[in-house]
């Protein structure tokens, strides 16, 4: 019987889902990974028999010994010249060329060097929380410029991948000059402008990109290929609350974190079979660089800091919260129909004095709130116990809620320390029936993960996985 599984973040990104795929790869003996949505910006951390990979394009479970095929469909931007150092890095970890086992769609976008600088640009020009990798500008492009902006079917024709690579030089070149001219002195815009402006940037591409095609297979609908397999993990970018219509603008990805993309590729090929989906929670929240964040708290963000997410040049520092019941249930609701959590990274929370989750927000601004949050007035304060989701992509509404939630505190619900990594261990027990319980998140947990590894995981509810 065909087994599929989509894998979601519900956070601000950094969940644990390369972990949980690799997991699932290993216990299900998966043989494909597709990925379904975002960029070459992913960081799935994946830790596997004292080996270490920051998976970014490949499939998160490709250390596994089942060696599973990963495709890259249409709705994934890749980047083949970063692709390609991924190569080099997981080469030397797998003793096998894992270009071998990489399919990538015809109808991918092409991430360039040009949409990488620009958007670095933009993002000198005005801190969003961009990673640097050029996603959203192109994503920008190929909804501007649908039939001249790059996708993977071109790389294989020379002559019509030098003239589209000549019109999106000529684009960005503009661009770039604007940003340049709007801050001259700023030594950063300059460097990237000169770069940019090379006369031969564009040939020095069309070499690289040569190179790379003759090293990967590229075909149509790849996803139909993978469909084929027993065990399909169809892996997830990124988080939720970063949703480019429901997250919470301007520090949001450009791209559509839901299920949609995934599920509109198994209906054309597979639309009868059933999938499970898995949505990725941590035990406590996180989230790299700007934006609204109610349970931030800075003794967590230097208790337990994570070595796998560093602050660097573009996301700033990851910041650590407690457990954020209102922010998940706005995922859920978001996501819809999810069968089952995963919920990781539980052991950084052993043996802490004080555990907590954030079961309301108190609203301390005087705007009237109606149209973004269900509460109740208790002795004179706004208690807000939703999010409301809107029906439609409006960014006015979502920048709004951004500004609402920095005027909002949380309103906490505490937690007796659990001092073993089992889940026999009484007080976790007691954290997980609440969390699964229906005033908090209505949804059982699958999955739990005590640690980066395989064998650090358990599964909680046999009949969910």
């Amino acid at each position: 019987m065909k087994s599929i599984y989509l894998i979601a973040g519900l956070g601000f990104g950094d969940e644990g889902k390369g972990t949980i795929v690799d997991f699932l790869t290993e216990y299900k003996n998966a043989n494909s990974i597709v990925r379904y949505n975002g960029g070459p910006q992913a960081a799935h951390n994946v830790v596997k028999n004292n080996i270490e990979h920051c998976f970014a394009q490949f499939g998160s479970g490709s250390l596994c010994q089942t060696k599973p095929k990963t495709y890259l469909s249409k709705n994934m931007f890749v980047d083949p010249l970063s692709l390609l150092v991924e190569k080099e890095s997981l080469e030397k970890k797998l003793n096998h060329n894992p270009l071998e086992h990489l399919i990538i769609d015809n109808e991918s976008y092409i991430i360039t060097p040009l949409h990488k600088l620009v958007g670095q640009m933009r993002e000198i020009s005005k801190r969003t929380g961009s990673c640097g990798m050029g996603v959203g500008e192109a994503v920008r492009d190929s909804n501007v410029w649908k039939n001249r902006s790059i996708k993977a079917e071109d790389l294989k024709d020379k002559d019509n991948l030098k003239n589209k690579l000549n019109f999106m030089w000529r684009i960005k070149l503009d661009q770039a000059e604007q940003l340049l001219d709007s801050d001259p002195a700023n030594k950063e815009l300059q460097n990237r402008y000169n770069k940019i402006s090379q006369p031969d940037f564009v040939d020095s591409i069309v070499s690289e990109y040569t190179n790379f095609t003759n090293q990967v297979n590229i075909m149509p609908d790849c996803h139909k290929e993978a469909l084929k397999n027993q065990t399909i993990i169809f892996e997830g970018a990124q988080g939720i609350l970063l949703d480019v219509n429901y997250g919470f603008w301007p520090h949001v990805t450009k791209t559509d974190i839901t299920y949609k993309n995934a599920e509109d590729l198994i209906a054309k090929t597979n639309p009868n079979t059933t999938k499970n989906k898995i949505g990725i929670l941590r035990a406590y929240l996180t989230r790299h660089g700007a934006g609204p964040f109610v349970t931030e708290n800075t003794d967590l963000t230097n208790t337990i800091p994570d070595v796998h997410n560093q602050t660097n040049t573009w996301q700033d520092n990851l910041r650590v919260g407690y457990f954020d019941l209102v922010a998940a249930k706005y995922s859920l609701e978001v996501i819809g129909n999810l069968n089952s959590i995963a919920l990781t990274n539980i052991d950084r929370l052993t043996n802490k004095n004080n555990v907590k989750v954030c079961t309301n927000y108190e609203y301390a601004g005087n705007e009237n709130i109606d149209d973004y949050f269900n509460y109740q007035i208790i002795d004179d304060k706004k208690i807000i116990n939703k999010i409301k989701v809107t029906k439609q992509s409006d960014r006015y509404h979502q920048s709004k809620l951004a500004d609402l939630l920095n005027q909002c505190t949380p309103v906490y619900k505490s937690f007796e320390p659990w001092t073993n990594n089992t889940p026999e261990d009484q007080n976790l027990k007691t954290y997980l029936d609440y969390l699964e319980s229906e005033k908090a998140l209505n949804t059982k947990i699958s999955i739990l993960s005590f640690g980066p590894e395989s064998k650090d995981k358990v599964v909680y509810r046999q009949e969910l996985v």
